[in-house]
């Protein structure tokens, strides 16, 4: 081996890359665990930010629709089919754009090209309800408005936001993933709501992740779980792998992405206590 492949303390020269890209992966974890800590905050209401901007009038920071929208311009042109802007990028830009089995594929590191990018999933949505609470609210929604809101936190932290959807729309379950990995996401998370016919005790919020080699999505999903935990939740369920009906299936945003993904559960819409936590 030739002198140049050894770092000066006698490690290889790949050892050192691979030391360094774990630093970094670290780095932006930490990041990343103000996703679930800004999440709880808004879901709680105790953001004073917002807090004291529903008080009064509109303000530039709110999180409205409109800058919403300014944000997932790429996005709505995708889910909705059109492909003017990429057909338009393509014949200004000569790089070769991936074929669709490229997005199509399961991964669980992150590009590290040197900007943090999270994608923000909105369960369900239009037709698709979701799951119903005792108190008649939608999944749909809460998803939605908590989307929102994480949206915004972490823009005001200047992380890069791309979302699946801002508006009550249904958006195919195979789109959402393949969305994040034309982005080029470097984490995804779903958010969804849980719930259980006939029981009004069960309480809590957890998270899912692919059930086979899905180091760095677990480490995602246990930071988020860990300073959801320390916002106040009514019960940490822990970071699962699977579905909730098999171990060997996986839910599609998980299954489909090529980065670390998380499919959030946040509280069970039959429990009155977990409800209480979004209003």
């Amino acid at each position: 081996m030739s002198r140049e492949e050894y770092s000066r303390n006698g490690r290889s020269a790949a050892e050192v890359k691979k030391k360094r890209a774990r630093r970094k992966k670290i780095q932006m974890y930490k990041r990343l665990a103000l996703l679930g800590f800004m999440a709880a905050l808004a879901i709680f209401g105790v953001i004073i930010v917002i807090s004291v901007i529903g008080g009064g009038c509109a303000d530039d920071t709110e999180p409205t629709t409109e800058k919403l929208q300014a944000n997932a311009t790429e996005n709505s042109n995708f889910i909705s089919g059109s492909q003017n802007d990429t057909e338009k990028q393509t014949e200004e830009d000569t790089t070769e754009e991936p074929t669709t089995e490229d997005y199509y594929r399961y991964g669980d590191e992150m590009y590290n090209d040197g900007e943090l990018v999270v994608c923000i999933d909105a369960g369900h949505g239009g037709n698709d309800t979701g799951c119903i609470g005792v108190d008649g609210s939608e999944e749909k929604d809460d998803t939605l408005m908590l989307a929102k809101l994480v949206v915004w936190a972490l823009e005001q932290k200047g992380v890069k936001v791309v979302t699946t959807r801002i508006t009550d729309e249904w958006v195919d379950l195979a789109d959402r993933p393949l969305f994040a990995n034309k982005q080029h996401a470097d984490v995804l998370v779903s958010i969804h709501r849980n719930s259980l016919e006939d029981d009004t005790v069960t309480k809590g919020f957890e998270a899912w992740i692919n059930s086979e080699n899905s180091e760095n999505s677990e480490e995602l999903a246990a930071l988020i779980m860990d300073n959801l935990e320390l916002a106040g939740i009514s019960k940490n369920r822990g970071v699962k792998k699977g579905t909730q009906g098999s171990s060997d299936e996986n839910y599609k945003v998980n299954s489909s992405s090529a980065m670390p993904s998380v499919l959030l559960e946040m509280g069970f819409m039959s429990s009155a206590r977990d409800n209480q936590l979004y209003d």
